[in-house]
């Protein structure tokens, strides 16, 4: 599969509209890689992405501005490794019992359209660029083909996944978030009414799972005349025979019971200077299950990429069977193993696949046989070792499964964190820390048998954005893991600290120029401060020449006409619908918002850049453009108990503000003005 193509599916096909929540789960997980190269092509951040990553304030405050419209999710193995990232967006842990969360797809939506991407690669820069993978995609619009079964099955399978996530320690919370995506395609679904499943469009999902065999949904669809022909291709084998529940025994005992078959089956060959050497047991093909099986071994070398010119490792998964009037091809997550192909009741991976039924001659049976690679025949001479995936390398430590969920949660303005534990699950010995504020919440000692505890922070400058457990094995080595953190509400986060240092009057002269889009036009404004420090940002002239000016009345009087244009086109912002409560939150509290304008004139207040007569003005104008709002019109659609409560904090942490310029001098008829215009409803 070409790498490039498969990150273009992250983005938006033409007519799609505004993206609205994008769903994903991925064995291992790369935070940069995700949040730069998918999501920034799915949310549409500008310029290039995945070279240098978001880091000017002008990408910032759009990946935040963005990501407050949108909901995004991404479920992991338990075992995967996740570093820090952007809160407003999920990552949940996600265990599977007797098995691994190993599903590789996506689905996206976007106002006028939703995708499903479904393949071999996980979310890293492995699986979409270095390694060789195989994916398909699937667009849910009027002119898909795809018959509502496939999309209906997908529905569910993807449900099974979320049901395996922890449950939510608040009544807004990150599974809650992933639920409302899955509602969101469900209503897609409905609206788009795909076709009924038939020989054209005989697309299957193949979802398997402890007890639930990827090979019996594969025989109960592919009916007819028994095939002749097996291809199996992977870079994972079962090492040892397994018995009756064998990959390749259950895989060959598809073909026909009588008359010759044919079974291959595709390796990693590793070819060097020095031998070469066969990534696959040495038994593998004399475990078919079918008599006058004709086998054979085809090696699979490693390709170059077309984007580094570097070696590409094989991890791509499928599968075909042909007889003489049909093709069947399964591509998907699900390696050549027991585990992978749901054949154990004791054990199994989650396992996401879909198959194609087409017949056995036209260019669609060219199309789907294309997807295998060039393969060279192994000699039986050569040494075989069965490889272990680098990516599936658990020998680090693992978050014990006593540990279940943690969140971060805003509780009468300020900021606490709830874990649930399993406590027979737990470690005789352990203490979670937050590595970001140098504390200890919680150890074996405080928690006792509690299953759920809590634990303020205050108000912290920086939100932490995960945990720290260390904990003492049964042989006394001491070890550590991370442990996800989520917000239990997005519209709660505050505004991102490095966008705080962006000067007050860059925001006013982007409002005030009437844009139709002042957020682009802010953005553009600070691409020319994106090298600048926070103390070079603070030395910035105003471009509104604060008070040097002062006592000419002209020049007040045009500073005060600039300050009534932003704030008639702050009410136009702010009268605009918002789709969720996040969105809601960035538009109260946001770079652009009544809440950092108002935090910004104390401050020039406070350091003399701003009269305080005029800051008092400028504050009851700010208030009146807030009450003017029509805000039930504006969250139509939108929890009336959740959005009271986000505007009561709102304007209580206006109040809160004011309070700061109360405390300077200032004439009494100014602050009666401001009184006057709180006291309206």
């Amino acid at each position: 599969m070409d790498e490039q193509k498969l990150l273009d599916w992250w983005l938006p096909p033409q007519g799609a509209g505004e993206p609205v929540s994008c769903l994903a789960t991925s064995f291992t997980f790369d935070t940069d890689f995700f949040r730069d190269d998918c999501l920034g092509r799915f949310i549409g951040l500008r310029g290039a992405v995945g070279e240098e990553g978001v880091g000017s304030l002008a990408q910032i405050n759009e990946l935040e501005e963005r990501l407050a419209h949108v909901s995004a999710c991404v479920l992991v193995d338990r075992s995967a490794s996740v570093e820090g990232r952007n809160l407003r967006w999920d990552v949940i842990p996600t265990g599977v019992a007797g098995g691994l969360l190993h599903a590789k797809t996506a689905v996206l939506i976007w106002e006028n359209t939703a995708r499903v991407i479904i393949g071999s690669a996980n979310l890293t820069p492995a699986g979409y660029r270095y390694q060789r993978e195989i994916a398909v995609a699937f667009d849910l619009d009027q002119k898909s083909p795809v018959p509502s079964e496939f999309w209906l099955d997908y529905l569910s399978a993807l449900r099974d996944i979320v049901n395996h996530a922890p449950s939510d320690l608040t009544s807004i919370g990150p599974k809650v978030r992933a639920e409302l995506v899955l509602s969101q395609l469900e209503e897609r679904i409905a609206i788009v009414g795909a076709p009924r499943r038939t020989a054209k469009n005989n697309v299957h999902v193949v979802y398997s799972k402890k007890g639930e065999s990827a090979v019996d949904q594969i025989r109960a669809v592919f009916t007819g005349l028994k095939p002749r022909k097996l291809t199996a291709l992977s870079p994972f084998w079962d090492t040892e025979d397994l018995g009756a529940s064998d990959a390749v025994r259950s895989l060959t005992s598809l073909l026909a019971e009588k008359g010759g078959t044919e079974a291959e089956f595709m390796v990693p060959l590793e070819v060097s200077t020095t031998g070469s050497l066969v990534h696959a047991p040495a038994d593998l093909i004399n475990r078919v299950s079918r008599r006058r099986t004709e086998t054979s071994l085809m090696g699979v070398t490693s390709g170059m990429s077309e984007v580094n010119m570097e070696r590409r490792r094989l991890h791509a998964k499928a599968l075909s069977l042909e007889s003489s009037d049909s093709l069947l091809v399964m591509v998907g997550s699900s390696n050549m193993t027991t585990a992978g192909l749901g054949l154990s009741p004791h054990f199994g991976h989650l396992e996401l696949n879909v198959a194609y039924i087409t017949a056995a001659a036209g260019k669609t049976a060219r199309g789907l046989r294309a997807l295998f690679p060039a393969v060279i025949p192994v000699d039986s001479a050569l040494p075989h070792a069965p490889q272990t995936d680098p990516e599936e390398d658990l020998n680090r430590p693992i978050l014990p499964r006593g540990f279940v969920n943690a969140i971060i949660n805003k509780i009468e303005g300020e900021w606490e964190i709830l874990v649930k534990l399993e406590p027979r699950l737990l470690p005789s010995d352990w203490s979670v820390e937050v590595p970001a504020l140098g504390l200890t919440l919680f150890s074996s000692e405080s928690a006792g048998d509690s299953p759920e505890i809590s634990a303020a922070i205050g108000n912290p400058k920086v939100l932490p954005q995960g945990l720290s457990v260390h904990w003492t094995e049964k042989n006394g080595h001491k070890v550590s893991a991370d442990w996800v953190l989520n917000i239990s509400n997005p519209a709660d986060l505050p505004l991102d600290e490095r966008l705080r240092a962006v000067p007050i009057d860059l925001i006013i002269e982007a409002l005030s120029k009437r844009s139709t889009n002042p957020a682009a036009l802010l953005d553009r404004l600070l691409d020319g401060l994106s090298d600048m420090s926070p103390e070079q940002l603070q030395e910035i002239a105003s471009p509104l020449d604060p008070l040097k000016s002062y006592d000419d009345s002209r020049a007040l009087l045009k500073r005060i006409g600039v300050y009534g244009r932003a704030l008639d086109e702050l009410h136009k912002q702010l009268s605009r619908p918002v789709p969720t409560l996040s969105a809601l939150g960035w538009r109260l509290t946001g770079l652009i918002s009544p809440t950092r304008i108002a935090e910004g004139w104390v401050e020039q207040a406070n350091e003399g850049n701003l009269p305080i007569e005029v800051a008092h003005f400028l504050f009851a104008e700010l208030l009146l453009s807030m009450k003017r709002v029509d805000w039930a019109s504006v969250t139509s659609g939108l929890e009336e108990k959740d959005v009271q409560r986000q505007l009561s904090e709102a304007f209580a942490r206006w109040d809160s503000t004011y309070a700061q310029l109360e405390a300077l001098p200032a004439g009494h008829e100014l602050i009666e003005y401001v009184t006057a215009a709180r006291s309206l409803p």
